[in-house]
């Protein structure tokens, strides 16, 4: 848990998830920009390796749970309000919780990876604010399968791909077999994905 230094007033509350094969210490850095930024970060390990229904549905349990009683499992003040942040396969596991919940206040897929086609049946069904932050197309990010996404999507909706980023571009931080397998990262990139997935929330 990740939260505002001198955390006086309630504050909304945001959950992030990984992506496949990773952990939340590569995410770590988004739990920090986001306290940086008033809110309280939830940086989480998903339950399953590869199962994002099982993921899905622990995430949503959990959503619920921040939501209802946020200031007894953070130990802060919250305001009852929370927003997913998924990337990769997070991004469909936090995208089927959204689904499971309307009372989630928005979702947001960093290169978000769909899977048979049910990512995008689930954000047909979304009608909170949804922003997807998309890489350049690659074997990690399933050829950049997020713009089936895109296309499935109600308004609202912001969609943006970051100019030359890889797969791996979103984590902080990154490793290097993850630079290996996705191609080399640049801060600067990463800096924009942060940037505009702060703006959105």
């Amino acid at each position: 848990v990740y939260a505002p230094r001198d955390l006086e007033e309630p504050a909304p509350v945001v959950i992030v998830a990984h992506g496949f094969s990773r952990s939340r210490r590569y995410m770590v850095g988004w739990g920090m920009a986001l306290a940086q930024n008033g809110m309280i970060a939830v940086v989480v390990n998903q339950p399953a390796f590869a199962d994002w229904g099982q993921n899905g549905r622990a995430l949503a349990e959990l959503e619920k749970q921040l939501r209802t009683e946020g200031d007894d499992l953070t130990g802060l003040k919250t305001n009852g309000d929370v927003a997913l942040v998924g990337f990769s396969m997070g991004g469909l596991s936090t995208l089927l919780a959204a689904e499971a919940d309307p009372k989630v206040r928005c979702w947001i897929g960093l290169d978000p990876v769909d899977f048979k086609g049910r990512g995008a049946r689930a954000i047909q069904k979304l009608d909170m604010p949804c922003c997807i932050l998309r890489a350049e197309p690659g074997p990690w990010n399933r050829d950049g399968n997020a713009r089936q996404l895109i296309e499935a999507a109600k308004p609202p909706l912001f969609a943006l791909k970051v100019k030359n980023a890889t797969h791996c571009d979103v984590e902080e931080p990154t490793d290097l077999a993850g630079k290996l397998a996705c191609g080399w990262t640049d801060p600067a990139r990463h800096d924009v994905f942060e940037e505009y997935a702060v703006a959105f929330l």
